[in-house]
């Protein structure tokens, strides 16, 4: 939480979020970034809840695109237009796959 206040960004893209991280999130950094938007993985391994979504933190508007699925079920992408006071501007937010996984 201290890092993200820190860095003062216009927009957080994060990934592996699960719906306690986006109530947690939102809930603290609301003044801050009043634009959210959490996309949650809906495949778990365990009875935790899953892992695997995305999510943004924006100090502007942005209009959602795409959610782009992975052909794999794991590590989507996510496609927004953030209207920003320099003009549009396309963020695609990607969870890379880690090189220790197969899939």
């Amino acid at each position: 939480m201290k890092a993200m206040r820190d860095v003062n960004a216009d927009i957080i893209c994060l990934q592996e979020t699960t719906p306690d991280w986006e109530y947690y999130l939102t809930a603290h950094l609301q003044d801050e970034y009043s634009h959210c938007l959490f996309r949650h993985h809906t495949v778990g391994l365990s009875k935790l809840p899953p892992a695997g979504g995305i999510g943004l933190l924006s100090k502007h508007p942005f209009t959602e695109i795409a959610l782009i699925e992975s052909p794999v079920g794991w590590f989507p992408g996510h496609l927004v237009m953030l209207h920003s006071p320099l003009g549009d501007i396309q963020i695609l937010n990607l969870h890379l796959r880690p090189p220790i996984t197969r899939y």
